[in-house]
């Protein structure tokens, strides 16, 4: 079973949990204090909740992980990424439906099958 825990993970932890894993990772670049980012959180949490098989979702605090924006060029809040093999294919910026993510999501599956 497909476990459907959100993970916060940080510079000691990014490499193994999201460039490292063996499936997809959508990553959060999220604030404490972004009122977008507070709109996100329900909804991220809930498409965590659905059924789709094989991703893998994680957050990037801010305040915990500045370097972690920086590196990936993160200008805005929320941001979303999604690794596949270790490597970033595509961004999503600002607040979305968990439908708009899963959406998302399966526009880039399209692409990667293609």
């Amino acid at each position: 079973m497909l476990d459907r825990t959100t993970y916060v993970v940080n510079e000691g932890s990014f490499e193994r949990e999201v460039l490292m894993h063996s499936r997809p990772v959508v990553v959060s670049f999220t604030s404490r204090t972004c009122p977008a980012c507070a709109a996100l959180e329900p909804e991220y949490e809930r498409a965590t909740r659905m059924d789709y098989s094989g991703v893998k979702f994680v957050r990037v605090m801010l305040q915990d992980s500045a370097e972690l924006f920086n590196r990936h060029r993160i200008t805005a809040t929320p941001t979303l990424l999604l690794f596949r093999g270790g490597v970033e294919v595509s961004r999503q910026v600002g607040a979305v439906t968990a439908e708009q993510l899963l959406s998302w999501l399966n526009q880039q599956a399209a692409k990667a099958a293609a």
